[in-house]
């Protein structure tokens, strides 16, 4: 695949991501600090991207380089954080998950895949006890974490912010 065909094709996806409501050319032209006229000119591949502009694209619309090269089409792109105890907080986790699907919801004809070998994480907050249980199992067997509140399940140990999150 040629630089131009690729570039033209970033144009694309960068402008499924954005809502209905926000223009192409104005988004990237902020981004970058150029006129739209010459942002019109990248969009239909007259004038080649360069690597600053490509990686300043990449970073903010959460795309990855290699990506961008497919090979046949058979290369998708995934994006997810390891969990370990040490810097992993439920509600930055909840949160992230709230941004994503605000995301995915605001582009046009978003696909959000979600895989889990568990119960899917919507329908814990479907019960506020299972909920409850589901952020204590977690955080002992998963995050190992120790503290008092996790020697022993109780229902008396709610966590209301994390429970109005998941809301």
């Amino acid at each position: 695949m040629d630089a131009q065909s690729a570039q033209v094709r970033l144009f694309e996806r960068i402008k499924r991501q954005l809502p209905a409501n926000r223009s192409l050319p104005e988004e990237v032209a902020s981004l970058l600090g150029v006129g739209t006229d010459s942002i019109y000119r990248r969009i239909r591949g007259e004038k080649l991207l360069d690597l600053g502009e490509l990686l300043t694209l990449a970073k903010h619309f959460k795309l990855s380089m290699g990506g961008l090269l497919e090979q046949g089409g058979a290369d998708h792109l995934f994006t997810g954080r390891f969990v370990d105890g040490t810097d992993f907080t439920f509600q930055a986790w909840l949160s992230s998950i709230i941004e994503q699907l605000e995301l995915a919801s605001e582009g046009k004809d978003p696909v959000f895949i979600f895989q889990a070998k568990d119960i899917p994480l919507f329908h814990h907050f479907q019960v506020t006890e299972l909920a409850q249980f589901k952020f204590f199992f977690w955080r002992k067997t998963i995050l190992r974490q120790s503290s008092p509140e996790l020697v022993k399940f109780d229902l008396k140990h709610k966590d209301e912010h994390l429970l109005a999150l998941g809301r």
